[in-house]
C-alpha cells in the first residue's frame, strides 16, 4: 500500500513552466535573411509580418505602406513566472529598504553639472552624419537617406534622378526633416523635444489622404500590389533580361541572333509603371491590383503581360524609340515618310483641344533606326528652307570603302536625292515632327497634346518637359529614360483598359480570363482581341500584323510572372 505514494509524484506537472509562450515567437528579424508574405520575425520587442518579399528592411522604419505590418508585441519571458510568485506579498517590505530618506540623495541632481559630458555633443558633429548629398545618377533604394537643398529625405523604395522637392505625398522620397546645421551641433541637443515632434508630424498627413476621393492618390492596396510587382521583377530580372529569342527584354540583330535591349530597360518600365501608378493621368492609373489579394495580382500581372507582350513586337524586337521608315514605294523609301506612312499625315491628326501647334522651324532628327541590311536612316523633320525637297533610300545598293556612313551602324543601302514623294504626295518634311515614338508608339499632334496637357510642363509630373516644343523628348531624354515607356502607358490606360466596344470590354474580359485560369481556353481569344484593339483599333480583325508572335510574347511573359 506505501507503493500508491509515489502516485503523489505528478510534481512533473510545473513542466508546462517551461512552456514559456514568448519561446514561440517568430524568430529575430535577419538582415540578410529572404523573407516572403506573412513570414514573422520578431524585432526590438515587436512582432512583425511580411507583407509581400523583401530583404534587409528594417521592421521598425517600415512605413505605413511597407512591407512589414506590426502585429504585437513579444510577451515577457518572465512574466510566466512572475505569476508564480505571486504568493511573495512579502517582499512589500521592500519599500522599506526604500525609505523615504532615500528623496535625501535626491539632492544629487546637484551633481547634474557632473554632466559636463555636454561636451559630448561637441564631438556628435552631428553634420558630419548627415546622409550624403542627393545625386541625380545615383540608384536608391528603400530606406536610403539623403541631404538636399537643406533637408533630409528618406527613399521609400527604388528610385533615380527624381528630385526628392519634386517628389510628392505619394512620391517615392519622404521628408524626414532639416538637415542638421554645422554651427548649430550642440543646440539640438538641449531641444531634444522638437527634434522627435518633426519625425510623427509627416505621418499623420498621409492618414487623411486616404480619406479623400480615390481620384487623388492611389489607394494603399493599389500601393501594396505596385511594391509586390516591383520585387518580384527585381527577383525575375534574370529571366526578363536574358538574350535569346525566347528572352522578353531582347531585340533581334542583322545576324538574326537576340540580345539584351539596349533601348528598353527593365528599371527604366518599373520607374515608369511607378509613375502611372502613383500620379493620376486623365482620371486613370496603370492597373496592377486594387490589392496583394492572389486574384487581384494574377489581374494585375495579366495586365503588364498584355502590354508587354505589344511592346515586344512594336519595338522593343527592333530596339527602337522612333518608329521605323517602313512604307516602301516603287522599291524605296521615301525620306518624306517622317511625315507620316501608309498615306497618312501626323501633324493633321488634330481632332484634340490640347492638340499640339505645328511650328514650320521645328527641326529634329529621329534618336533611333532600324539596323538590318540597307534600313533606312532615321526619320527626320525641318523646315523647307532646310530641305526644300527630299529623296529616297534605296536599300538595294551596297555601300563599302567608306561608304556606309549616313548613319552609325548602316550595312548597306543609299540615299538618292532625286525627289520623292511618299503615299500623300508630300516631298518635304516641314511640321512633321510627330512621327510615332516609344513602346507602343504615340503619333501626331493630337496625341502629343494630350501627353503634354496631362503629363507634361504645369501638370505636376514632368513640368520640365514640353512634348509640344520638344516631343523627341520621349527617345532623347537622359533624365528621364522611362519617357520611352511612359508614352506606351499612357496609350494603353487610355486606349485600351478602357476599350469597351464593339463586344469586348478589356477588364472584364481580362479578369474573366484570369477566373477561368491562364491555360484555359479563353487565352487565346483575349490576347487576339487585346492585339487587334492594339494594331488595328477593333476588338476583331483579321489582318492583324504579327498576331501569332504577340500571342507567343504572351506566354513568354505569364510564363515568368505567372505560374499556376
Amino acid at each position: 500500500e506505501p507503493q500508491p505514494e509515489p502516485e503523489p509524484q505528478p510534481e512533473p506537472e510545473p513542466e508546462p513552466e517551461p512552456q514559456p509562450q514568448p519561446g514561440d515567437a517568430p524568430p529575430a528579424w535577419d538582415a540578410s535573411a529572404t523573407y516572403w508574405a506573412n513570414d514573422k520575425v520578431t524585432h526590438n520587442g515587436n512582432i512583425y509580418r511580411a507583407k509581400w518579399w523583401t530583404r534587409g528592411e528594417d521592421p521598425a522604419t517600415t512605413g505605413r505602406w511597407g512591407v512589414w505590418e506590426h502585429e504585437g508585441t513579444v510577451s515577457s519571458p518572465s512574466s510566466p513566472t512572475q505569476p508564480v510568485p505571486e504568493p511573495q506579498p512579502t517582499p512589500e517590505p521592500e519599500p522599506e529598504p526604500v525609505p523615504e530618506p532615500q528623496p535625501e540623495p535626491q539632492p544629487q541632481p546637484e551633481p547634474e553639472p557632473e554632466p559636463q559630458p555636454e561636451p559630448e555633443p561637441q564631438p556628435q558633429p552631428q553634420p558630419v552624419d548627415a546622409p550624403p548629398a542627393w545625386d541625380a545618377s545615383k540608384v536608391y533604394v528603400g530606406n536610403n537617406e539623403v541631404t538636399y537643398q537643406g533637408n533630409v529625405y528618406r527613399a521609400k523604395w527604388w528610385t533615380q534622378g527624381e528630385d526628392p522637392t519634386k517628389s510628392g505625398q505619394w512620391g517615392v522620397w519622404e521628408l524626414v526633416g532639416p538637415a542638421p546645421s554645422p554651427t548649430s551641433p550642440t543646440e539640438p541637443e538641449p531641444e531634444p523635444t522638437p527634434s522627435p515632434s518633426p519625425s510623427p508630424a509627416p505621418q499623420p498627413e498621409p492618414e487623411p489622404t486616404p480619406s479623400p476621393s480615390p481620384g487623388t492618390a492611389p489607394g494603399g492596396g493599389q500601393m501594396e500590389a505596385l511594391e509586390n510587382l516591383a520585387q518580384q521583377l527585381e527577383e525575375k530580372r534574370p529571366q526578363l533580361e536574358a538574350p535569346g529569342k525566347d528572352g522578353i527584354f531582347v531585340s533581334e540583330q542583322p545576324d538574326s541572333s537576340w540580345v539584351t535591349s539596349t533601348v528598353y530597360k527593365l528599371d527604366d518600365m518599373i520607374a515608369g509603371i511607378r509613375r502611372m501608378v502613383e500620379n493620376e493621368v486623365d482620371g486613370l492609373r496603370f492597373f496592377v491590383g486594387e490589392n496583394t489579394s492572389e486574384q487581384e495580382l494574377a489581374y494585375g500581372r495579366v495586365n503588364l503581360a498584355a502590354f508587354l507582350a505589344q511592346a515586344m513586337q512594336e519595338s522593343i524586337r527592333y530596339d527602337v524609340c522612333d518608329e521605323n521608315n517602313w512604307d516602301m514605294i516603287d522599291g524605296g523609301y521615301p525620306i518624306a515618310n517622317s511625315c507620316g506612312q501608309l498615306g497618312q499625315s501626323y501633324q493633321d491628326y488634330d481632332e484634340s483641344p490640347y492638340k499640339c501647334q505645328v511650328d514650320p522651324d521645328m527641326t529634329f532628327t529621329a534618336s533611333t533606326n532600324a539596323k538590318w541590311w540597307g534600313a533606312p536612316p532615321p526619320l527626320v523633320c525641318g523646315p523647307k528652307s532646310k530641305y526644300p525637297a527630299t529623296g529616297y533610300w534605296n536599300p538595294y545598293a551596297a555601300c563599302e570603302d567608306g561608304n556606309c556612313n549616313t548613319y552609325e551602324g548602316q550595312l548597306g543601302g543609299a540615299l538618292v536625292d532625286t525627289p520623292t514623294p511618299n503615299m500623300a504626295g508630300r516631298t518635304d518634311v516641314e511640321g512633321c515632327c510627330w512621327w510615332g515614338r516609344g513602346a507602343i508608339q504615340l503619333t501626331g499632334i493630337s496625341n502629343y497634346g494630350i501627353l503634354n496637357h496631362f503629363m507634361g510642363k504645369g501638370s505636376g509630373i514632368y513640368d520640365d518637359i514640353d512634348f509640344c516644343t520638344d516631343p523627341q523628348a520621349v527617345c532623347s531624354s537622359t533624365e528621364h529614360p522611362e519617357l520611352k515607356w511612359i508614352s506606351g502607358l499612357f496609350y494603353w490606360l487610355r486606349s485600351v483598359q478602357t476599350f469597351d466596344s464593339g463586344g469586348f470590354n478589356y477588364m472584364e474580359s481580362l479578369k474573366e480570363y484570369v477566373d477561368q485560369g491562364i491555360h484555359s481556353s479563353a487565352k487565346g481569344p483575349f490576347i487576339q482581341k487585346v492585339s487587334c484593339v492594339v494594331n488595328r483599333g477593333r476588338p476583331d480583325c483579321p489582318d492583324l500584323h504579327g498576331g501569332p508572335q504577340r500571342a507567343q510574347n504572351f506566354d513568354l511573359i505569364l510564363g515568368v510572372l505567372l505560374v499556376d
